[in-house]
């Protein structure tokens, strides 16, 4: 697993007012609604931030990625890598703490079935010479990381 480092001020949102709103009041709605959007946004950069350490890890161990969040109809697939004659289906899971259970246990039977049937859409078009198939799950453990911007 990767360790990674994330501020607490970036964890909470807690950033230093802009310039110039220093003494601006507070609109809880819109305050809130915000926040909600900062979070979404935070969510995803750290999965993609998850990601791009996933990736860096299969190259660095001799594989060749043919895809990346490869979306269809039945499903997304993370990552879609190839070496020597496996083809590889891969989820990534980026947690900042056990909070909500280890990223692994989030790929659950429905996951699972999209995660088939997304590599089933795949396989129709694919037009290499792989002869293996293996379906892998990468779980980074970032509950140390610094400096992720967005």
């Amino acid at each position: 697993f990767f360790a990674l480092a994330l501020s607490a001020a970036m964890l909470c949102g807690c950033m230093a007012p802009e310039k110039g709103n220093e003494n601006r009041a507070w609109n809880g709605a819109e305050e809130f609604a915000d926040a909600g959007k900062k979070a979404q946004n935070y969510r995803k950069a750290v999965g993609y931030a998850g990601e791009e350490l996933a990736a860096l890890l299969l190259l660095q161990r001799g594989y060749r990625i043919l895809a990346r969040n490869f979306s269809c109809q039945v499903g997304e697939i993370d990552i879609i890598a190839e070496k020597d004659d496996l083809l590889s289906f891969v989820e990534v899971k980026t947690r900042l703490s056990d909070t909500y259970g280890a990223g692994r246990l989030a790929v659950n039977r429905p996951k699972q079935r999209h995660l088939r049937d997304a590599a089933q859409v795949y396989l129709q078009e694919y037009t290499g010479s792989c002869r293996e198939i293996s379906f892998d799950l990468i779980e980074i453990r970032a509950e140390h990381l610094r400096g992720l911007a967005i």
